[in-house]
């Protein structure tokens, strides 16, 4: 149908000289911004909850973050799709030392007849109403997004999604809030995967409305080890990631979260295409071992010491970081007068790769 009122309509213009600009506060600095979406991504039992259990305990703590910088204090207002309250999220929350006094969980609306609703991600005036209700909220949680997008909406269409998430992204602008979409992997990735962000089940609009994207995977050189690592990024400097293990308790059965200390240099791409490629590729661990040695060595000399908080820091063996070398063809020197081995790439590769970077 034509509408015959456009004609009528006049432009909405905006000079750039009259906008106030606004400064990005963040829930994590430097990771999670206030008053915007993060996504955070990853394959179904990667521990999304888990991480997101550890993050409510420094938000309602006043704690530190991993990498060492001040947790923003507030409330934390969670809306939990898969897990029971009883017997999951308390118990986690807990395990993680969390302020349950200060963490609220939306469940949905009751009716005037007492009937019960859940709550979906569309009903943005419920959602504002909790916020004007517990207004120290400062990091809403939607954990998995997926339960919460209604059956009238498709997750797959990116115009549903933009309308599903549109006001969201404002009422967190509106409220200064951080929302954390906490969204899974799609479960077919084919044999030629894209990059991290393309992993992300739904609608590309997912990644396109987040200010702040981050993927959980697996260590491909650690069974114990997790990885968070930063996929799309459009508020400056993408920071490097951050590794982490998962251990249960014997009596509780509760997984408790311990963060590695030091940053991880692989990206969220490297670690993905490791691990979705066909197995017998000749590619794989070693490549990203020798990806990650490459950019470590690229510009500089490193000592024995350095070599060995890196090899620690991205969780690889000797022999693997050995074969990776032999692939580089890396230099090893002794020290002089007894001094400590050095590591470096040959000289006519390590001057042209500093060149060009």
């Amino acid at each position: 149908m034509v509408d015959r009122n456009r004609s009528k309509r006049k432009p909405k213009l905006t000079t750039m000289s009259d906008v106030t600009p606004r400064q990005i506060e963040w829930l994590w600095p430097g990771r999670i911004p206030l008053g915007a979406i993060t996504l955070l991504a990853g394959p179904q039992g990667s521990g999304k909850s888990t991480l997101v259990a550890d993050m409510a305990a420094s938000v309602t703590n006043t704690g530190i973050w991993p990498d060492g910088t001040n947790a923003i204090d507030g409330d934390v207002l969670l809306l939990v799709g898969e897990d029971a309250l009883d017997s999951v999220t308390q118990p986690r929350l807990s395990a993680h030392q969390a302020a349950l006094n200060r963490c609220h969980v939306l469940e949905g609306s009751v009716d005037e007849q007492g009937r019960a609703h859940w709550f979906n991600m569309a009903d943005t005036s419920l959602l504002r109403a909790t916020l004007i209700e517990k207004p120290g909220t400062r990091l809403i949680v939607v954990d998995p997004l997926g339960s919460f997008f209604g059956s009238r909406a498709d997750a797959h269409r990116e115009a549903d999604v933009r309308e599903m998430l549109s006001p969201l992204d404002e009422l967190a602008k509106e409220f200064g809030v951080a929302v954390v979409l906490v969204a899974h992997y799609r479960k077919a990735q084919g044999n030629s995967p894209g990059q991290a962000d393309d992993a992300v089940l739904g609608s590309r609009a997912f990644v396109a409305l987040s200010r702040s994207v981050w993927h959980l995977l697996p260590d491909p050189n650690s069974k114990e080890r997790k990885l968070l690592l930063p996929g799309k990024f459009n508020l400056g400097i993408p920071p490097r990631g951050l590794a982490f293990s998962i251990a249960t308790d014997e009596d509780t059965g509760v997984g408790c979260l311990h963060w590695f200390e030091g940053p991880v240099s692989l990206t969220a791409d490297e670690v993905y295409a490791q691990l979705h490629r066909p197995s017998g590729s000749r590619q794989g661990r070693a490549q990203a071992t020798a990806i990650a040695l490459e950019a470590f060595l690229t510009g500089s000399v490193r000592t024995a010491g350095e070599m060995q908080r890196f090899r620690e820091q991205h969780g690889i063996g000797r022999r693997h970081l050995d074969r990776a070398a032999q692939e580089l063809k890396v230099v090893k020197r002794p020290g002089d007068f007894g001094g400590a081995w050095t590591w470096s790439l040959p000289k006519g590769d390590s001057e042209q790769k500093a060149s060009s970077a």
